[in-house]
């Protein structure tokens, strides 16, 4: 009598998209190199910079509780809303991410609405969310 070997099969699509209820998380394997939107712009705030750093970090603690339904399900502007591509003024920011035509920005304030991050959904699972680059000077696009 011999064992059959189990076999390791692959999902046929990563395993958060069978369940979106997931919690999400974040990964800065994609943060931009540009300085100014990047954690080295905390620095060019001086004092003020170790304030908007927590409140960052304090809007990723609360965020990172949220189920992915229930973030993406909320209501834009509430917690996040998408800005093209095209929209950005910040035009060496956008290059430096090497993004294809398609890709969608999400954009979340911080800070008492005084600042924002910027992330993607991450391609092989959507609950990751990619963050991009941190705007404490309003400079990513007209905010009308």
């Amino acid at each position: 009598m011999s064992l059959k070997k189990k076999q390791n099969r692959q999902p046929s699509e990563p395993i958060s998209n069978k369940n979106p209820d997931g919690i999400i998380s974040f990964t800065f394997d994609r943060l931009t190199s540009e300085k100014e939107y990047n954690f080295e712009c905390f620095d060019r705030r001086g004092k003020n910079g170790g304030e908007i750093a927590k409140a960052f970090l304090q809007k990723l603690k609360s965020l990172s509780g949220l189920s992915a339904i229930n973030f993406f399900s909320a209501q834009k502007k509430s917690i996040w809303e998408v800005i093209p591509t095209e929209s950005f003024l910040a035009k060496r920011f956008i290059n430096s991410l090497e993004l294809g035509n398609d890709a969608k920005i999400h954009v979340t304030r911080f800070g008492s609405q005084k600042y924002r991050f910027a992330f993607l959904r991450h391609p092989e699972d959507r609950n990751i969310l990619q963050i991009i680059g941190i705007d404490i000077d309003l400079s990513w696009y007209d905010h009308g």
